[in-house]
């Protein structure tokens, strides 16, 4: 019963490989472990260990490793000279298997001291199982059933399942793939990029892979975080919540500390963009990060303002930042992105415009850009504030095209339109039928 519950066991692990070659070369180990045939189970496993590190070794030889390229070509001479009948080259395929353990360790970082020593147990056990070796009692060397259950299990675990890169190479390989200009940022295309290199990694790696782009993150010359950046970020929280999380917000917190005023347009937006680095501040640098969003400079704070916007948690000091912007400020929001949180400033600031030349750049700058938003009220406000609120905009270029704009848009009907500008000193505007015809004041 045990043994048939392990082999489910296994044979849901074998799944879980890397590779169909992975997964091929350990299925022979547990048709042995089911026959009872666990010294052949060992064995084979150790064949299957094997096998696997020489083929992450070649994917690093594909993707430019210069030290992957020299052990490959080593290894494929050797085996090119055995392949021709040179048993001189024995002795340097048995020394290749011998220290082929130690070689991805400290060459490649592919096993971290943990998995090094499981894999060093089956290395020693496949040799008591493979050579003729003896017990106190004279009697052949016999694995039990759980010792070959166990290297099955250890072999698929930290290396048939392990990308063929880990340690600081994975960081910086997945460093690099964030510096290129066509790594996504979309977290979805992020996340696809990634797991086939981190998919299964360690929470040790998780943890340097989360400082590197943070730390990396605040060091680029822009104003805010970089797409990619946030994207990755996010993939890496998808795939390995329970260690990027805690890592975030501690780190996060970290930076807040040390980032200078320089930087702290590129720290706030990363922290607008990713809940878990936002819950990592405490009260104090959360009034740092709100501060900046009222007070920093336009140029930077537009984007994160769109970003804020879109954080209910950050919405209302957003919202009490674009109450107090002027004009010039104005335009850089709608730059960005921001429509309908502006929509209402800027209809307040064009309806009390005292001169024609500000009522000419609120409109060719703010009101025209956003008219998509502007509603019937807002039509209402702006014609009736010559008489209500003593505005400049009559005989304005800017009332002008905004009146155009109103009734090309079919923002109120004809009849209103036209009743509003008769009684709102806009009746210039009018359309010829409507000079000649008149129509009654709206009330």
């Amino acid at each position: 019963m045990m043994i048939g519950g392990g082999l489910t066991d296994l044979d849901e692990l074998v799944l879980t490989c890397r590779t169909q070659e992975a997964s091929n070369y350990i299925r022979e180990a547990i048709q042995s472990y089911r026959a009872g045939a666990y010294r052949a189970s060992i064995v084979v496993t150790w064949i299957a260990v094997v096998f696997d590190l020489v083929d992450k070794i070649r994917e690093l030889d594909e993707s430019g490793d210069l030290q992957a390229k020299a052990v490959i070509a080593s290894f494929d001479n050797t085996l090119a000279l055995l392949a021709k009948g040179d048993l001189t080259s024995m002795p340097k395929a048995l020394q290749f298997e011998r220290e082929i353990l130690d070689t991805v360790r400290t060459n490649f970082q592919l096993l971290d001291d943990h998995q090094y020593d499981e894999m060093q147990r089956i290395f020693k056990d496949r040799n008591r199982c493979a050579h003729p070796t003896f017990n106190l009692s004279g009697g052949t060397y016999q694995p039990s059933a759980e010792l070959a259950r166990t290297h099955i299990r250890n072999a698929i675990a930290h290396v048939l399942q392990q990308p063929p890169v880990q340690g600081k190479a994975a960081i910086e390989l997945v460093a690099a793939k964030l510096r290129s200009q066509y790594f996504p940022s979309d977290w979805k295309l992020a996340k696809q990029a990634l797991e086939p290199l981190i998919g299964r990694a360690r929470p040790a790696l998780i943890n340097g892979l989360v400082d590197k782009i943070l730390w990396d993150m605040i060091k680029v010359d822009a104003p805010h975080a970089p797409p990619a950046s946030i994207a990755a970020l996010q993939a890496v929280l998808e795939l390995h919540r329970a260690a990027a999380e805690p890592r975030i917000r501690s780190q996060t917190a970290k930076i807040f500390n040390s980032v200078s005023d320089d930087k702290l347009s590129i720290s706030c937006s990363m922290v607008a963009q990713i809940p878990e680095a936002w819950e990592g501040l405490d009260q104090s640098q959360r009034h740092r990060f709100e501060k900046y969003l009222m007070e920093g400079d336009i140029y930077c704070v537009a984007h994160l303002l769109k970003l804020s916007l879109e954080r209910p948690v950050l919405r209302e000091p957003a919202l009490a930042r674009i109450k107090s912007l002027n004009t010039s400020e104005l335009s850089q929001v709608i730059e960005a992105g921001i429509r309908s949180e502006i929509v209402d400033r800027v209809v307040d600031l064009f309806s009390n415009a005292k001169n024609w030349a500000s009522a000419n750049h609120i409109s060719g700058n703010l009101v025209l850009p956003l008219i998509d938003q502007i509603t019937p009220e807002h039509a209402r406000i702006i014609i009736k504030s010559p008489t209500e609120r003593r505005s400049d905009l009559p005989y304005s270029g800017g009332a002008a095209a905004f009146i155009a704009a109103v009734r090309g848009k079919n923002i109120l009907s004809e009849l209103e339109l036209n009743a509003l500008l008769r009684a709102h000193k806009f009746d210039y505007l009018l359309p010829e039928d409507e000079v000649e015809g008149g129509a009654e004041n709206p009330a």
